[in-house]
C-alpha cells in the first residue's frame, strides 16, 4: 500500500514540474534573445530544469518496464493520454 501511494505521488510530482515547464517554454526561449545576462541565466536554467524533469520521468517508465511489470501498470494507470481538440 505505501509503494502505491508513493509511486502515485512520485508520478504526479514529475508530472506537474513537466507540466509547469511545458507552460513556461515561451518564455524561456524567449530569453535567448535578449541581451540581459541575468535575465537570460535564469530563463536558461528552466529549460535545463525541463530536460531533467523530462529525463527523469521516461527513466522512471524505463525502470518500472524493467524491474516490474505492475509497477508499470500502475503508473500508465495515472497518466490521461486523450487530447482535447
Amino acid at each position: 500500500m505505501i509503494l502505491l501511494l508513493s509511486s502515485i505521488a512520485a508520478v504526479a510530482n514529475g508530472l506537474t514540474h513537466l507540466l509547469m515547464m511545458i507552460l513556461n517554454c515561451g518564455d524561456s526561449i524567449d530569453a535567448l534573445s535578449t541581451t540581459d545576462p541575468e535575465n537570460m541565466v535564469k530563463e536558461v536554467l528552466k529549460v535545463g530544469i525541463f530536460i531533467q524533469v523530462t529525463a527523469t520521468f521516461f527513466g522512471g517508465f524505463m525502470f518500472a518496464f524493467i524491474r516490474g511489470l505492475q509497477l508499470a501498470f500502475v503508473l500508465l494507470s495515472c497518466i490521461n493520454f486523450s487530447v482535447d481538440v
